[in-house]
C-alpha cells in the first residue's frame, strides 16, 4: 500500500510539474503578500498525496531512483516545497527549496533545463522567505533567480522577481524604488495584455498608497484592480484586493462600504481556505470596529488575527494585529494591557530585524522609520508610568541603527535584549495566549458549524469574562 500511494505521488509530481513548473508569484495588499493558487485538480489531487505520503517522502535517493537525473530530483522537491507552501508551512518549504539547491550543485553539467530549474527554485525560495518576514534572504533569492533566468538562451520573462524584490523593497520603507519597478512591470502588461498582472500591479501600487496614506490614490488603484477582476475570475486575488479597499474606504470615512468589502473578503478567503489573507483581513475588520466604537467585536478580530499569524509564521501579520491590539487598550486608557501588546509587537518586530542585518543601511534605517511609531507609543506608555529606564531602552532599539552604521567595520554590531516583562504583564501574557489559543479553536469551529461549537461558545465566553476579570485588578494599578 505504502509503495503504490508513493508512486502515485512521486509520477503526478513528475508529470504535472516538471513538464511545467508552477510559480510560486506574490500579491501584496495592506501588510501581506500571498502565493498564487493554481486552480488546478491535478494539483489538488497532487497536495492531497503529498499530505498523505510525506512521511515516506523522506530520502531523497528514493526519489532519485524514479526520476534517475539531478534536475529531476531538484524540481520534484522544488514542487514538494510548493506543497508546503500553499499549506503555510513556510519553514518546511524553504528546507525542500534550500535541498534542491543542493541537489543541483552537486550537479556539473548545468544545461538549459537546470539552469531554468535553479531560476524557478530561487524565485519559490524567495516568495516563502518573505511570507515569514524574511526580507534579505527573500531578497536575495529573488536576485539569484533573475541571474540564472538572464542565462537561459529563450530568456523568460521575470516579472515575479521583480514584482518580489518590489514586494521587499516596499515593506523595508523603500517606497520610491518599488514604485518605479511597479509602474514598469504594468506597462510592460499593458504592451502584452496580460490582465492577470496588470489587476495584481494595480493592488500592490493600491498597497503602496496606504503605506504612504495616500488614500484616495489607494482606492482608485484596487478599484481598477477589481475591475479587472469582473473580466477574468480571479476570487483568489479578488480576497486581498477587498481587504486593500476596505482599508482605503475606513480610512475615507465610509464605514458601511468598507465593512461590505472585509466581510466579502472573509468569506472568499475561507472559501479557498486561505488563511494568510483571512488572518490580514481580520486585522482590518478590527481597525474598522476600533473607529466604530466596537471594542469588543474589535478585541475578538484582533485575537483570531493573532492567532492565525501565529500558526503560519506570518511574523508581519502577527506584529500588525499587536500593536492594533495595543491601540485598541491605550485607546481605553488601560494601559497595562496596552503596553503588554505593544512590547509583544516590539519583540516580534526584532526578530524581523535581526534577519535583515546583512542588508545595505539605507534599506535598514527605512524599515525602521517604517515601524517607529509602535516603540513610540510603547515609550510614551512607559514615561506615563514613570519607567523611564525601560521607556529609554526601548527608544534605544531604534538608535542601535545609527550606532552600528557609525562603528560597522570598528567592532561588532551592537544588540539588544528582548523587551521583559514585569510579574502583571507576565501574568496578562501568558492569560491572552492561553485565550487567543482556545479562541481559534473556537473560532475554527465557529466558521464550519462544528458538533462542539455550543460547548466551545460557552467555554470561550467563560474564558473571555475571566480574563476581563483578571486585568480589572491590575488595571486599578494604572
Amino acid at each position: 500500500m505504502k509503495k503504490k500511494l508513493i508512486s502515485q505521488f512521486v509520477n503526478l509530481f513528475t508529470t504535472i510539474f516538471l513538464v511545467s513548473p508552477v510559480f510560486a508569484e506574490e500579491i501584496i495588499v495592506p501588510r501581506h503578500l500571498i502565493i498564487e493558487k493554481q486552480q488546478n485538480t491535478e494539483r489538488d489531487r497532487a497536495y492531497r498525496l503529498f499530505q498523505k505520503g510525506q512521511s515516506y517522502i523522506q530520502n531523497r535517493d528514493y526519489i532519485y531512483k524514479r526520476i534517475n537525473n539531478f534536475p529531476g530530483e531538484a524540481s520534484s522537491l522544488n514542487n514538494l516545497g510548493l506543497a508546503y507552501a500553499e499549506n503555510h508551512q513556510y519553514d518546511q518549504a524553504i528546507l525542500s527549496y534550500k535541498y534542491a539547491v543542493s541537489v543541483l550543485e552537486s550537479y556539473k553539467n548545468l544545461d538549459e533545463y537546470s539552469t531554468e530549474v535553479l531560476g524557478d527554485i530561487f524565485q519559490n525560495l524567495g516568495s516563502s522567505h518573505y511570507q515569514i518576514g524574511g526580507y534579505e534572504q527573500s531578497l536575495n533569492a529573488y536576485r539569484k533567480s533573475i541571474y540564472f533566468y538572464r542565462k537561459l538562451i529563450n530568456k523568460p520573462l521575470y516579472d515575479n522577481n521583480l514584482m518580489g524584490i518590489a514586494l521587499n523593497y516596499s515593506k523595508l520603507g523603500n517606497s520610491v524604488e518599488s514604485l518605479a519597478i511597479y509602474q514598469e512591470v504594468l506597462e510592460q502588461n499593458k504592451l502584452s495584455g496580460n490582465l492577470r498582472m496588470q489587476g495584481i500591479i494595480l493592488n500592490n501600487i493600491g498597497a503602496l498608497y496606504l503605506n504612504q496614506k495616500k488614500y484616495p490614490k489607494a482606492l482608485e488603484a484596487f478599484r481598477d484592480s477589481l475591475q479587472i477582476y469582473t473580466i477574468i475570475s480571479e476570487p483568489f486575488y479578488k480576497a486581498y484586493t477587498l481587504n486593500g479597499l476596505g482599508t482605503s474606504l475606513t480610512y475615507l470615512g465610509d464605514y458601511p462600504k468598507a465593512k461590505t468589502a472585509f466581510q466579502e473578503s472573509i468569506e472568499i478567503a475561507r472559501l479557498l481556505k486561505n488563511d494568510q489573507s483571512e488572518g490580514r483581513t481580520l486585522s482590518s475588520l478590527g481597525d474598522l470596529y476600533l473607529k466604530l466604537g466596537q471594542d469588543a467585536d474589535a478585541v475578538i478580530a484582533y485575537q483570531n488575527s493573532v492567532s492565525i499569524s501565529q500558526r503560519i509564521g506570518d511574523r508581519d501579520g502577527e506584529r500588525t494585529a499587536l500593536t492594533s491590539s495595543g491601540d485598541l487598550y491605550r485607546k481605553r486608557n488601560e494601559l497595562e494591557l496596552a503596553i503588554v501588546f505593544y512590547k509583544q509587537s516590539v519583540n516580534v518586530t526584532e526578530t524581523i530585524r535581526k534577519d535583515i542585518q546583512a542588508l545595505p543601511n539605507t534599506l535598514q534605517e527605512s524599515y525602521i522609520q517604517s515601524i517607529a511609531e509602535t516603540y513610540r507609543s510603547l515609550a510614551d506608555l512607559l514615561i506615563i508610568q514613570g519607567r523611564i529606564g525601560e521607556a529609554q531602552q526601548v527608544l534605544e532599539y531604534l538608535k542601535v541603527q545609527e550606532l552600528n552604521d557609525f562603528s560597522k567595520g570598528i567592532r561588532s554590531a551592537t544588540t539588544l535584549p528582548e523587551t521583559s516583562f514585569n510579574i502583571y504583564e507576565n501574568q496578562i501574557k501568558v492569560k491572552y495566549n492561553s485565550l487567543i489559543t482556545f479562541g481559534s479553536e473556537y473560532y475554527n469551529c465557529e466558521q464550519q458549524r462544528c458538533l462542539q461549537y455550543e460547548a466551545l461558545k460557552t467555554q470561550y465566553q467563560s474564558l473571555s469574562t475571566e480574563f476581563q476579570t483578571f486585568i480589572r485588578p491590575i488595571h486599578k494599578l494604572n
